[in-house]
């Protein structure tokens, strides 16, 4: 299905539901609106059948793996915007499909994100022989420093054409230079390769009294390290309730945006308005 989400082109979710693993998924979009469907749901009201089940009950839909299959134009596709396509609950049988769709449809770009690395790394160390799909990208979400120190270790551990972090909701401050590739750095012990290739920031979204603010200091930092490892950063979105600092005091508190999301870039400071995309690039074996 199409989408609202600023860095990608389609959805798509051949797994629905999740458990919470972490502060970044406190105020889950997905489990929020599906949490809705499924009281409507129940209240006997026609909804598709997904919305019979709790979300923390993870489903297969194999219904929908081929959709990519009839998409003929190229898109960047989400795979599971709301679902966890390495959470526990989905067999490696069915994780296998989904691999062989997207080897299949090497016209379309895919964007795997997780918040389970670990399983991943292990999945794709084991099922792709250290040969990424040029066409996958896989990424973690990181919001805030203890996910960035134990996730992107993992990540880059995982054999992947693309590696890249979604940071959002960003909570904190976050440091992640020593993750990035330049030459420039290549004299200290923590550079590396792997590294990071693309980096997603954005504010918690969603209902007035449950969005928790997000400092745009903390974007600001991200896209200066991005800058200095020269990688492209993405910008999302402010959030609902984005605020400014000088000195620790707050100079641009929360205020009335026009849309929850805060995704309108012209309300936005203009260093902060910034969307890039990272370049595809050959793969080789690892």
């Amino acid at each position: 299905m199409s989408t609202a989400i600023e860095w990608t082109d389609e959805t798509w979710n051949p797994v629905v539901g999740c458990t919470k693993v972490s502060q970044g998924c406190k105020h889950c979009y997905a489990k929020t609106l599906h949490d809705k469907r499924h009281k409507a749901a129940l209240e006997g009201k026609r909804m598709h059948p997904q919305y019979l089940k709790p979300f923390e009950t993870v489903q297969l839909m194999p219904d929908r793996l081929s959709r990519p299959l009839h998409w003929r134009k190229p898109r960047r596709v989400f795979v599971n915007s709301v679902s966890d396509l390495f959470h526990e609950d989905v067999p490696d049988a069915f994780i296998d499909q989904v691999f062989a769709v997207m080897a299949k449809t090497q016209r379309h770009t895919f964007q795997v994100l997780t918040k389970r690395p670990e399983r991943m790394r292990d999945y794709c160390n084991a099922r792709l022989l250290g040969l990424p799909l040029p066409n996958v990208w896989f990424g973690v979400s990181v919001e805030n420093q203890a996910a960035a120190n134990q996730r992107i270790p993992l990540l880059l551990d995982t054999p992947a054409a693309i590696r890249w972090l979604s940071c959002e909701p960003l909570l904190e401050s976050v440091q992640i230079a020593e993750y990035l590739r330049n030459p420039l750095w290549n004299d200290i012990p923590s550079w590396q390769e792997p590294a990071i290739d693309w980096v997603v920031v954005g504010g918690e979204s969603g209902a007035d009294d449950k969005a928790r603010p997000f400092d745009i200091e903390w974007a600001r930092s991200l896209v200066r390290q991005c800058r200095v490892g020269e990688i492209p950063v993405f910008v999302k979105q402010l959030g609902r309730h984005p605020v400014a600092r000088e000195a620790g005091v707050v100079v641009w508190p929360e205020y009335d945006l026009r849309d929850k999301h805060g995704g309108q870039m012209d309300e936005w400071p203009g260093d902060l308005r910034i969307r890039e995309y990272p370049k595809t690039r050959e793969v080789a074996a690892v």
